[in-house]
Order: structure tokens, then C-alpha cells, then sequence
């Protein structure tokens, strides 16, 4: 999906980019919302081209997907993100019908700060599911095809580790969480395998 609106009013319902609390899309080309229904339908597509063209080879076993830290990935990417109109009234419908709905061309900036201010643990789960509703998405598109296959999930998280040095469990978990990654709704899901799931021998 392509940005939509002009560059005054950006994080319209129409655009699948990732946008902040200051109505500023992502810079990154790759940085797509996993909110959107335009990002669902690409990526679904891709994934069945995979199973139909080598769903019935012995071979193969699945596809890896990276979450957490990674530009590629396919969530939130931090908690600066996803206060566009679509993941918004998304947060409103599935999980929160009482917040406020917020209008104008400030609307991103007012929905971060009172969300921050009011139901940071509501967003962040809503923001986990929906990451992982997309995963178990692509997941079944897979198992369709290819009853043996799983879909790899890599947390990939250890770059970022080693790049700020010595960090402990927690700080790598909260870091996850923070761009909708939430490694306990992976860990017992037959359809997917998880990697990388840990840090200095701790589970993450």
C-alpha cells in the first residue's frame, strides 16, 4: 500500500505506513503497518504463492518471519508508532469503545499522550495480538498448503543486545513488547516455532 492524503494530514485510514504520535510516517520503506487490512492482504498473497509453489515439495518446511527489533519486521517496530487512524480505531472497536475519538490534524500526538497517560497495558496488548493474529494468519495460509510446515518465528532481538551491551532478560522483553512482539503467545502455538527466544541462557 502506498501513503494516503497529502503530507498535512498524514495517518489517514487510507495509508498502511507506520505513523507516530506526531503524525510523521516512517522514513523506512519497509515500515508497514501490521494493522492495516491492505498489509494483511499483501503479505496473505505472498504467502500463499509460497505454499502453492512449494507447499507439495518433501522439503519444505516452513517460512521464518523476524519480529522484534528488526526494520523488516512485521509489528509496530517501537512504541513511537502506530497511532494512525486505522491501528487507533481498531484500539477503539476491539478493545477500548469508551476512549475518545480524537479529530484533527493533532489527533496522533493527543491519542499517544493519552494512551500513556490512561491504558498503556490495554495498547500494548492490543498491539501484541494484532501482531500475532497477522503471524497466525500466514501461519494457516501455510499449514493449508502444507500440513508439515510451521511458520519461524525469530524474535531476533539479539542485535539490539549486543549492540547497547550487557542487558538483562527484562530489558530485552520490554523491548519486544514495545514494538508488539509478545514471545508468550508464541511459545505453546503448534502451527509456529519460535527462535531466538532467549538471552545470556535466560528464556525471554
Amino acid at each position: 500500500g502506498q501513503p494516503g492524503g497529502d503530507c498535512s494530514d498524514r495517518g489517514g485510514a487510507d495509508t498502511c505506513r507506520l505513523v507516530s504520535g506526531y503524525g510523521a510516517q516512517a522514513v523506512d520503506e519497509k515500515f508497514n503497518n501490521p494493522c492495516h487490512p491492505e498489509l494483511t492482504k499483501d503479505v496473505s498473497g505472498i504467502f500463499e504463492t509460497f505454499g502453492q509453489r512449494y507447499g507439495g515439495h518433501p522439503a519444505f518446511k516452513g517460512v521464518m518471519v523476524f519480529e522484534g527489533t528488526m526494520g523488516c519486521s512485521l509489528n509496530f517496530k517501537s512504541p513511537e508508532y502506530g497511532y494512525d487512524d486505522c491501528s487507533y480505531n481498531a484500539f477503539r472497536s476491539e478493545s477500548k469503545p469508551d476512549a475518545p475519538a480524537f479529530e484533527g490534524k493533532d489527533r496522533f500526538q493527543k491519542r499517544q499522550e493519552w494512551i500513556k497517560a490512561t491504558c498503556a497495558g490495554d495498547w500494548e496488548a492490543f498491539r501484541c495480538r494484532k501482531v500475532y493474529e497477522l503471524n497466525k494468519r500466514l501461519a494457516g495460509i501455510l499449514r493449508k498448503h502444507s500440513p508439515q510446515s510451521k511458520l519461524l518465528v525469530n524474535l531476533c532481538a539479539w542485535p539490539w543486545m549486543k549492540n547497547v551491551g550487557e542487558g538483562t532478560v527484562e530489558e530485552l522483553r520490554a523491548k519486544l513488547l514495545g514494538t508488539g512482539t509478545d514471545p508468550a503467545l508464541y511459545q505453546n502455538d503448534p502451527d509456529m516455532l519460535v527462535l531466538n527466544n532467549d538471552w545470556q541462557g535466560q528464556h525471554i
